[in-house]
């Protein structure tokens, strides 16, 4: 049963329980409550958005990971490229040039 139903009954039981000469205010301060309960929930509760479908979750969970998997990859990248301008820079200060492949050598692709 939706909240908004439970806490409208539970209200309007309260007025039916009084009696007496006070119990015809007590009903309509009883049915004023309930109005501005029904009124604030409506208001203020069920504009909140609603959850998303299990397709729907399930299709944002993957999206969400195929994001991660692209950061990581890209972090990966940047990396092996830092390491790469690191290892040519220091070759040529050491060495006073690029570092080659042994295998371009053995191939005669470089001369020396």
């Amino acid at each position: 049963m939706p909240l908004m139903a439970v806490c409208s009954k539970d209200i309007l039981s309260l007025g039916s329980v009084a009696e007496g000469p006070s119990a015809n205010t007590t009903l309509k301060l009883c049915r004023a409550v309930r109005l501005t309960a029904s009124v604030y929930l409506q208001d203020h509760l069920l504009l909140l958005p609603s959850l998303p479908s299990p397709d729907r979750l399930r299709q944002i969970r993957e999206a969400m990971a195929r994001e991660a998997e692209e950061r990581q990859q890209r972090l990966v990248k940047q990396e092996r490229l830092a390491l790469r301008q690191r290892e040519e820079a220091h070759g040529a200060a050491v060495g006073g040039g690029v570092k080659t492949n042994p295998l371009d050598k053995l191939m005669g692709r470089v001369q020396g």
